[in-house]
């Protein structure tokens, strides 16, 4: 008898502590129910840009990719501007950005339909120095125009890593460029179902595991569609919830 309890009480000792485990592995790879609400934009801040003719702008940095620098101006357009338009102090600060842990979404499409469920894919790259402790993850969210229902539906993906988060991984022996699917929640039927706009994001936990970096966004969607439906074109803040749309679908959401 005591034998029995004795084995009882142990399998609910390593019950518990293979859930606190599994807990742990969550928490660090910051999808864990005690991580910050995951942050779809990333912060911006202005600065002054010199181009080499002596022309000067105000826009803020966003990433830079295939020697080209993408800039966020005031109407929120993203412009390129090559490396060499840009004054030798200017193109000095960019590579000191580039030498910081950054990433970039190359691309993020909608794939396929998976026993009713939608599946993204992403293609990352994520750049770090020395040892990486907590991966990156990737987040996507999107808009489902219901035909039948004559509606909109917003829906969130479950984030997923990019890599593996137990122990430090030598990031000079992994891969920069990541491509993972990302399955949204199951549908109770597909038939008449559109995807209509999809938002994904690549963010990076912050030391104090209290906030989230967001490395890139990036969206799909047509917004002058959307404003046609009623939907504005930021419809992925946390602002408007997940669920059905709460405007009405115009004709223009019907064809």
């Amino acid at each position: 008898m005591n034998g029995t309890s004795s084995g009882k009480r142990k399998l609910r000792a390593a019950r518990v502590a293979s859930i606190l485990l599994a807990a742990g592995f969550a928490w660090f790879a910051g999808i864990g129910q005690a991580a910050p609400e995951i942050r779809w934009t990333k912060s911006y801040t202005p600065r002054v840009w010199t181009y080499a003719d002596g022309t000067r702008v105000t826009a803020a940095y966003d990433s830079y990719r295939d020697g080209n620098v993408f800039l966020i101006e005031g109407d929120n357009a993203k412009q390129p501007v090559t490396m060499p338009q840009l004054s030798a102090a200017d193109q000095a600060w960019v590579l000191d950005e580039l030498k910081k842990i950054h990433g970039l979404i190359n691309d993020v499409v909608f794939s396929e339909w998976r026993d009713q469920c939608p599946v993204f894919r992403l293609n990352i790259s994520f750049f770090t120095k020395g040892n990486l402790t907590e991966s990156p993850v990737a987040c996507v969210q999107y808009l489902l125009l219901d035909k039948p229902n004559k509606r909109v539906v917003k829906r969130i993906c479950d984030p997923v890593v990019l890599y593996p988060t137990v122990g430090k991984q030598d990031i000079a022996k992994i891969s920069t460029m990541v491509v993972k699917q990302c399955p949204g929640p199951k549908e109770p039927a597909v038939t008449g179902l559109k995807m209509l706009a999809y938002r994904g994001v690549m963010l990076l936990l912050r030391d104090n595991k209290k906030e989230w970096l967001v490395l890139d966004a990036i969206s799909k969607q047509n917004d002058m569609q959307l404003r046609e439906m009623g939907i504005p074109s930021d419809w992925w803040e946390p602002r408007y919830p997940a669920g059905v749309w709460p405007a009405l679908v115009t004709g223009g959401g019907h064809k």
